[in-house]
């Protein structure tokens, strides 16, 4: 069988290429034959090195679509300028400038899979994300137009915002075959909301497992870090600055009451956490910053890191993932885009609604979250009581959705085992 997959995996952004090396390994230790992944990108620097470091002993193609459309600069208004326009299918592949090359591979493809993420709302129809979206999108279209089965794997769906027509047209166009949602809480209801009913499964996110090859990458490496918290967040340089007496504050307490030393691991380059370790660093100087050999932070480090940390404060949804499924407290900041908590909102307390840890707290999703970076780096005696009690529900708490992904994986590889090819 020879696998597509397509997604929003080459920005440098940690869990969306983590999601990539976890299902494609999840893929190859299936009971189905795997001749062949093809990596579908919009920019393949950083897919190519994935693929140097973690698919060297497979069969792993890597093919870059050109997409004709202007990318806009970083003035763009948080990358949500003029989401309301809306395009037909036609209008996006006519953007493709190797579609006859697009075309000819996935001739090829018996099964295409849209890996996850959040991409699918109205902020990727933003002038700086759209061509992305298009170049996710395009390999799906042009699949369903060879007949080829279409999937999802580990996906959150909405805010439509303004666009809910260009998302019913594009679904109900494609027609998925399969589609995962990591959720259970507003995905559905907005999948629903645009006519899309069938074929539509809760499962849960695609890092929720992680697989054994890189679970052997992080017990083969060694932590020179102890009695340390991990901070992991992504806001605004004014909004660091701003709270920055806070943050000092709450570092100064866990030194003196409870010995430990904050540690900040940034998730990419720039304002991906780059940026605001740099300026941490300049309030905070006994911070540690990390720092990989790689131009990215490879998946084994950060888990191992995260395994020996006393706690985590962050702002990237997978990091707060990985440490509860590690057995980690973790307190996740729920930050607003366009005005309004809703995209991770639902992420994160849909994370804990479909693992079922939420049903496990007396006060709901406060325990695990905060709406503000002033609650986030809370050094009142609250904080303490809050991570003693997520301590205490995580070491009881049983996570159980790796069989839930692995049954969905081979439940997407016999469609086309099974089912043959969709006509």
């Amino acid at each position: 069988m020879i696998i597509g997959i397509s997604g929003p995996f080459c920005d440098n952004n940690f869990g969306d290429y983590t999601m990539l090396i976890n299902n494609i390994y999840d893929f190859m230790d299936s009971d189905v034959q795997i001749d062949k992944i093809i990596i579908f990108c919009y920019e393949k620097s950083l897919v190519q090195d994935l693929c140097r470091d973690y698919f060297n002993s497979y069969n792993v193609e890597v093919f870059e679509l050109k997409i004709s459309i202007e990318r806009a600069d970083q003035n763009s208004f948080m990358g949500v300028d003029h989401t309301d326009d809306c395009f037909t299918p036609m209008e996006i592949l006519r953007t493709v400038q190797n579609i006859e090359d697009l075309h000819n591979v996935i001739q090829n493809v018996d099964l295409m899979v849209s890996c996850g993420g959040g991409h699918f709302d109205y902020y990727w129809l933003g002038l700086k994300r759209r061509y992305r979206l298009f170049s996710i999108i395009a390999p799906c279209i042009v699949a369903r137009h060879l007949h080829k089965n279409v999937v999802m794997l580990g996906h959150s769906f909405g805010p439509w915002g303004n666009n809910k027509e260009f998302f019913l047209g594009l679904f109900n166009y494609i027609n998925f075959d399969a589609i995962n949602c990591r959720d259970n809480l507003y995905s559905k209801k907005n999948l629903n909301a645009i006519c899309v009913t069938d074929n539509i499964h809760e499962v849960c996110d695609d890092l929720s497992l992680i697989n054994n090859r890189i679970d052997n990458l992080v017990r083969n490496k060694k932590n020179n870090f102890s009695n340390y918290y991990i901070l992991d967040i992504y806001s605004s340089i004014q909004d660091i600055e701003h709270n920055i007496e806070d943050i000092i504050s709450f570092v100064q307490k866990m030194k003196e009451e409870r010995g430990l030393i904050p540690v900040f691991i940034p998730h990419g380059p720039e304002y991906n956490g780059a940026r605001q370790s740099k300026l941490l660093k300049k309030y905070i100087p006994e911070l540690i910053v990390y720092e990989s050999e790689r131009n990215y932070l490879p998946p084994e480090e950060f888990i191992l890191l995260l395994k020996d940390a006393h706690f985590v404060l962050c702002e990237h949804y997978h990091s707060f993932v990985l440490a509860l499924t590690h057995k980690v407290p973790a307190i996740m900041f729920i930050r607003k885009i366009d005005g309004n908590h809703f995209y991770y909102y639902n992420k994160t307390v849909g994370f804990l609604k479909i693992s079922g840890v939420l049903s496990k707290s007396e006060i709901g999703e406060e325990l695990f979250c905060t709406l503000s970076l002033p609650e986030l780096f809370d050094s009142s005696e609250v904080f303490n009581t809050k991570i003693e009690k997520i301590k205490a529900i995580l070491s009881e708490f049983s996570f159980e959705l790796g069989d839930k992904k692995k049954d969905y994986i081979r439940y997407i590889l016999n469609i086309c085992e099974g089912g043959g090819i969709r006509k």
